[in-house]
């Protein structure tokens, strides 16, 4: 009884032993989940906070950037506009009249290999060659139908192996002539339209050209209208920042060599009002500068007095034909009257002056008013109020010595037979509107 009773509290202990250990192992589980869920939301609380901190960097920086490309959008605006003269002066204005010619031939006829290639005809011999023999004659037929059975029943699989040949070529045959007759009829259509986009072509390329021997030779011969509509292409060539009008009328006196010039300037809105862009982290905001007033006017100046410089020297450098003696530009910009509520065109620069003379200036290292107040000319003392000056010379008054230059679209509909405008209206048409076309002239 005592060996029972000490087996019984020896199981005793054992079992009560292995419970608190599974209560220990379960507590240092449960002790270990939640170190790994505090750690877990730890990482977590870690990792949101450094997703937030990436987060407010990356927008701290884009709005950094924003302010940073606006002030480089600025900067090349302010350095398009201060290098107005300077522009032209890198470039050749003179038109090359073997430019202006039409010298590309017409593209090929290739019409794809489908077309060009003419599949193999089917041959009767390709259907017959696949005929077989006909199957061994067994003993039983052979016994019952003898030699004579035997021939038959070749003679009938010959046959028939022979129209199966038969009707496969003939099928393959119609099938060929149908894809003959469809091929050959693609192709025709084909060419027959090629031929005459290419007849259209040659015509209106030779058409382009006489058109612009003509020209040439007018202008050579010193044409008024043909000087007119050859300077009108210079000027519609020159190439200025966004928001410059580059509308303009010219008038041309064979008698004085002279060329008048009236040309629309842009008004002081194209100088931008904002100095400079700052990004203020604290209220989250882009914050604009104000240019000064000041600055506003000096650049706005520059910019009617290297207009008003560069145009005299595009006309003058383009003077291939010798034409022109002396040169009469006088700028306007189109507003309101703020009194009145009316249209107004004030001109704020007009200048006259010879070829001659002009062509003494280095450009390139001019003070620009400087050089106007030199040449005599009448300028605004404040462009950006729309002070206005008296032209030297009213282009509305001028005599009947000068060729004025024409709006051709004012006397067509929005549709104008090209066919019919003469050399100089088609000219005039081109290059104050830039309608041009794959025959069009080749600048």
């Amino acid at each position: 009884m005592n060996a029972v009773a000490r087996d019984a509290a020896r199981a005793q202990r054992r079992a009560v032993t292995d419970y608190n250990r599974q209560l220990r192992e379960q507590e240092r589980a449960r002790k270990a989940a939640e170190r790994y869920q505090r750690q877990l939301a730890l990482d977590m609380e870690k990792d949101r906070k450094q997703a937030e901190r990436e987060t407010k960097q990356q927008y701290l920086e884009d709005r950094l950037q924003e302010a940073q490309d606006a002030n480089d959008a600025l900067a090349v605006r302010i350095e398009e506009l201060q290098s107005i003269l300077q522009h032209t002066l890198e470039i050749d204005d003179t038109i090359d009249f073997g430019a202006l010619r039409i010298k590309e031939k017409f593209k090929p006829f290739k019409p794809s290999t489908g077309l060009t290639s003419q599949p193999p005809k089917p041959q009767r011999e390709q259907f017959t060659s696949k005929m077989t023999a006909a199957a061994p004659v067994g003993f039983f037929e052979k016994l019952f139908h003898g030699e004579h059975g035997k021939g038959q029943r070749v003679l009938r699989h010959q046959e028939e192996q022979a129209r199966q040949a038969e009707r496969g070529y003939q099928d393959a045959l119609a099938r060929w002539e149908a894809a003959e007759q469809s091929r050959t009829t693609q192709l025709t259509r084909l060419r027959a339209d090629y031929d005459a986009e290419r007849e259209a072509f040659e015509a209106k390329r030779a058409q382009r050209n006489a058109e612009v021997d003509a020209l040439e030779a007018a202008y050579r011969a010193d044409d008024p209208e043909a000087v007119v509509t050859y300077n009108s292409m210079v000027l519609d060539r020159s190439v200025y920042p966004e928001g410059f009008p580059q509308e303009f009328r010219l008038a041309y006196s064979p008698e004085s060599k002279e060329l008048v010039i009236d040309y629309e300037l842009p008004d002081v809105r194209v100088v931008p009002t904002e100095a400079d862009y700052k990004y203020v982290k604290s209220r989250d905001v882009i914050e604009v500068k104000p240019r000064k007033p000041a600055e506003i006017k000096a650049l706005y100046q520059d910019v009617v007095a290297a207009t008003a410089l560069r145009t005299l020297h595009e006309v003058f450098e383009a003077d291939q034909g010798g034409h022109l003696e002396v040169a009469t530009f006088s700028g306007f910009v189109q507003t309101v009257d703020p009194t009145t509520g009316r249209d107004i065109r004030p001109y704020l620069v007009s200048v006259r002056v010879s070829k001659e003379e002009f062509e003494k200036f280095n450009l390139g290292r001019v003070d620009k008013k400087a050089c106007l107040r030199n040449l005599g000319a009448q300028v605004s003392p404040q462009p950006e109020e729309c002070v206005p000056v008296k032209p030297i010379v009213e282009f509305n008054m001028v005599d009947s010595r000068f060729v004025e230059g024409s709006d051709i679209l004012a006397e067509l509909d929005s549709r104008p037979n090209l066919m019919e405008l003469s050399p100089f209206e088609f000219e005039n048409l081109v290059v104050r509107h830039g309608e041009i076309d794959e025959c069009s002239l080749n600048r």
